[in-house]
Order: structure tokens, then C-alpha cells, then sequence
């Protein structure tokens, strides 16, 4: 009588949680584009870089609402850089001052499984807060490799309702909330990092690969 009782229970549990629940598929498109130029104090000669940096991204993405709100997921992202560095070194002979330029070109990949959760509606817009974690990593080309391990990343994404399956979302990634760890690995054959760095970011200050961009586009279909 009890494993009767249990199993009816538990069938219409299992009924009750799928009546709300969608399988979700998307994807977004990515730019990011950076100017910076800061001072450097840490190397003799070298009064300060300049870099501008541009990239674009893509990342599919899958998973699952359990709840109307509330969902989980996983996100596989790709994603090229190309980027310009000017260095400014300060002859002390002459009192002159050189610039030197580098180019470079950056592959990028993300693997980070997702939650999010709707923290607010009105008519077909939706404010929602998405947290991952995961790995991730940037290749220069010929030269070196920077590993990078998300732990915690929290990015608010606007997304409003064309129809009830079909969504367009705007993943706000420049006012991101995150810890991050990257490892830097000198060489393709590298096996132990040569340097780690920590990245504590909010918005902006994000300079961790595993910020592919500060802004996507994309589409998410949800299906029964």
C-alpha cells in the first residue's frame, strides 16, 4: 500500500513539474572592442602600452526550464581577437621616448554551464540575472596560451517575446559580476603555468578571457 501511495505521488510530481517545463535552444552573436592605455612601473624603460582590441563571438547554447522562471543550461562559445599594442619605452640616453607596435590574433572558446532566473517582467520584456561558471581559454598564435577557470560570473540578460517559444536577448555582459582565475602558459608544449592572475571584475574592469565580449545579441526557441 505505501509503494502504491509512492509511486502515484511521484507520477504526478513528475507531471506536475513538466506541465512548466521547456527544453530551450539559442544562440548569441558577440562584439567586443576595447581602447585602453595604461602606465607600466614594473618594467625598466617602459613608460606605458596602448591597446585597441577588437573581437567577435558566438555561442550556441542549450538547456532546460523547470520552473517558469527558473532554468539551467550550458553555453559553448568561440571567438577570434584582433588586437594592436603599442609600447612606449623611454631612452634615458637621449630623454627620448620610441613607440613600438605588436598585432596579434586571438582564438577564443568558452565551455559554461548556466542558471538563470527571471527576476522581472512587464508585458513581453524580461529582466533576467544569469550565474555560470566553467573553463576557458585564448590561443596566440604561434606564442602562448592563457587558460581561464570562471568562478562565479553573474550578467543581467533583457530578453522579450515575439511569440511564446520565440525569444531575442540582449546578454549585458559590460556590467558583468565575476571572479576569475587565467593561467598564462608559455609555448604550445607548456604544461605548467608561468603565471596565474586573479580577476575580480565588475562591468568594465573585466579582463579575463573568460569574457569573450561586453555585448550579444542572440535568439533562444523553447519547445516542448
Amino acid at each position: 500500500m505505501f509503494m502504491k501511495k509512492f509511486f502515484i505521488i511521484l507520477i504526478l510530481t513528475v507531471f506536475a513539474v513538466n506541465v512548466n517545463a521547456q527544453w530551450f535552444l539559442g544562440g548569441n552573436v558577440g562584439i567586443n572592442a576595447t581602447i585602453a592605455e595604461t602606465p607600466q612601473k614594473n618594467i625598466p624603460y617602459l613608460d606605458r602600452n596602448r591597446e585597441y582590441l577588437v573581437g567577435l563571438s558566438f555561442a550556441p547554447k542549450m538547456g532546460y526550464y523547470f520552473k517558469e522562471k527558473l532554468a539551467f543550461g550550458v553555453e559553448f562559445a568561440i571567438g577570434v581577437d584582433f588586437a594592436k599594442t603599442w609600447l612606449q619605452f623611454h631612452n634615458p640616453y637621449s630623454n627620448t621616448y620610441e613607440w613600438y607596435k605588436y598585432e596579434g590574433t586571438f582564438l577564443n572558446w568558452r565551455i559554461a554551464p548556466f542558471l538563470r532566473y527571471s527576476v522581472f517582467n512587464h508585458k513581453k520584456f524580461t529582466l533576467m540575472l544569469e550565474g555560470s561558471l566553467g573553463a576557458s581559454g585564448q590561443h596566440i598564435i604561434d606564442s602562448q596560451f592563457i587558460i581561464g577557470i570562471g568562478i562565479l560570473n553573474v550578467t543581467p540578460i533583457l530578453s522579450y517575446s515575439v511569440t511564446d517559444k520565440l525569444q531575442l536577448e540582449a546578454v549585458l555582459g559590460f556590467i558583468n559580476l565575476g571572479y576569475n582565475l587565467d593561467m598564462l602558459f608559455e609555448g604550445t608544449g607548456s604544461k605548467i603555468p608561468s603565471a596565474l592572475k586573479h580577476d575580480l571584475n565588475i562591468g568594465f574592469n573585466s579582463k579575463s578571457v573568460f569574457v569573450l565580449s561586453q555585448f550579444t545579441i542572440g535568439i533562444v526557441y523553447k519547445f516542448d
